[in-house]
């Protein structure tokens, strides 16, 4: 059994009641980790499945222990618990179970409404560690001193998620100054030095998708490149690619384009669709040829594709649901019934990061004819992305407020927006709320919260965000755009339950966030 602390014995002073126990209940039962309800002193009322797998407790042991019986640290080393007032944070714990055993956890300690507090606890190693001898009585107290591990092991855990946080900080600092000076008029002058920072962009990519890969087992390392190139290559490409498969099937491929057209393309993701409907064609038309017509639709700005014909293989439930689920910019991939067809959702996923839209109509002899719609390369002097997105922002006029406490990846931000909004800058939650409370007593409230994630105390972002809507409720319909180089699952749940409109993970690359923005925007 665990230690009764002085806390935690309640001879005397009976249990709390709890009121709204089957709304808590139905809260923390949703929850797929380890999760305690205890109150702002501590006194622990509920758990859920899973910490009682966990611990081995039952629901009446359960409420005999204070929170901080049952969650330890070693002798010397800082303990959040250690306060008279309770406040929100995130820590390493050895959690003790029922039966006297210590079992390391990585625990976020959340305020809900009610003075309640969510207490959730991770392993985050499969070792117990025993602290009960086979001839200790299971009720009373015990005096046997407990065995701690060895001293490096629990560091490696705090010390891991400190430096994950410090590392993608630092790496979005470079990346921020790297694309900066990439941009430099200048610098573009000189090919030798503009080839070194694209080598230094291009291995802090590359850390960055280890820091991913490790951190939260993101295996979609690739990095997305939108450039203006020709349509008509990235076709004779997937036509030679399956030249075996349409000898195969007494097929030919036949392309008709009228001129050169381009598009504003990751030339590898489109050339993976093109592949894809290809292959369709080949295997379910009745015809004996494939046709490919490309033409330029100048007023809508885009290049469309018509593959005619892939046959009936893709279900027409499938094809209803792609019509359906399009938001004006961006296909629904969340959707169960795309579990079952992970080559449509491979599709989806592909149209979305290139900003393509796709349709269907029924075509001759029993087939459907497919319609890629994709950007089309501008005509102007600037045809790279990032100068198209720059003026898409700047056309909104908008006004955002970046709250960020690291001073190097606030300047970088400020580089990034500095001419395309008006931009201003807290570098704390209470100067934040100064500058939005100066700002509202103008007339006026920000179009879009760009906001950092782990801000110095009392605030965090998710926290900021909630009491920004609460003192000015017209910030419930501004975007906020989440920025954090904290990767732990706690945090990411807590961003999704906040709402916020988006989540990106540093380091920040200027693309992506010109992106995120104009959708962000163009959902106000």
């Amino acid at each position: 059994m665990a230690f009764r602390s002085v806390l935690g014995i309640r001879e005397g002073r009976g249990k709390k009641p709890l009121a709204n126990k089957e709304y808590y209940d139905t809260l923390i039962s949703s929850k797929k980790d380890a999760v305690f309800l205890s109150d702002i002193d501590g006194d622990i009322f509920l758990f859920n499945k899973s910490a009682q797998s966990l611990t081995g407790y039952t629901a009446e042991d359960i409420r005999d222990y204070h929170i901080r019986d049952i969650l330890l640290t070693l002798k010397n080393q800082e303990n959040p618990l250690d306060v008279q007032q309770f406040s929100e944070f995130t820590a390493r714990f050895f959690l003790l179970d029922a039966g006297g055993y210590l079992i390391s956890v990585m625990v976020e300690f959340k305020e809900i409404e009610g003075q309640k507090f969510l207490i959730t606890c991770v392993p985050v190693e499969e070792k117990k560690i025993s602290v009960v001898s086979s001839d200790t009585p299971a009720s009373g107290h015990n005096d046997q001193m407990i065995q701690p591990p060895a001293m490096a092991s629990d560091k490696s855990g705090r010390w891991t998620i400190d430096f994950e946080h410090q590392a993608r900080n630092l790496l979005n600092n470079i990346q921020g100054f790297s694309t900066i000076l990439a941009r430099n008029a200048e610098v573009s002058k000189d090919k030798k030095l503009l080839d070194n920072i694209a080598a230094i962009a291009i291995s802090g990519n590359k850390l960055k998708s280890l820091f991913n890969k490790v951190s939260i087992g993101e295996n979609d390392s690739y990095e997305i490149q939108r450039v203006p190139c020709q349509i008509a290559p990235i076709l004779q490409k997937a036509q030679i690619l399956l030249d075996s498969l349409a000898r195969q099937n007494s097929i030919t491929i036949q392309i008709r384009q009228e001129g050169d057209i381009e598009v504003l393309t990751d030339e590898i993701l489109l050339l993976e669709l093109l592949r894809y409907f290809f292959t369709q064609a080949l295997q379910f038309t009745r015809n004996r040829q494939v046709f490919a017509d490309i033409q330029l639709d100048p007023v809508r700005g885009k290049v469309l594709i018509d593959i005619d014909n892939i046959g009936q293989d893709i279900p027409r439930g499938i094809i209803n649901f792609i019509k359906r689920s399009y938001s004006g910019r961006q296909y629904d991939i969340s959707n169960p019934i795309l579990s079952a067809n992970p080559e449509v959702e491979s599709m989806l996923i592909i149209l979305n990061k290139i900003d393509g839209k796709i349709s269907f109509s029924s075509g001759e002899h029993m087939g459907e004819i497919v319609r890629l719609e994709i950007p089309a390369a501008s005509s102007g002097e600037s045809k790279d992305e990032l100068s198209q997105l720059e003026h898409t922002i700047k056309e909104k006029s908008l006004s955002i407020l970046v709250i960020e406490d690291n001073k190097i990846n606030s300047t970088i931000l400020r580089v990034f927006l500095d001419k395309i909004a008006s931009l201003s800058n807290a570098y704390s939650g209470n100067e934040a709320l100064n500058i939005i409370e100066d700002y509202f007593n103008q007339g006026k409230v920000f179009s879009l919260v760009i906001m950092d994630i782990g801000l110095p105390k009392p605030w965090d972002g998710i926290l900021l965000k909630a009491e920004i809507e609460k003192k000015w409720p017209e910030y419930e319909k501004v975007p906020f755009l989440a920025q954090t180089a904290f990767t732990a699952k706690s945090y990411t749940d807590r961003i999704a339950e906040q709402n916020f409109t988006h989540y990106l993970l540093k380091p920040v690359s200027q693309i992506d966030l010109f992106r995120v923005i104009i959708e962000a925007a163009n959902t106000r």
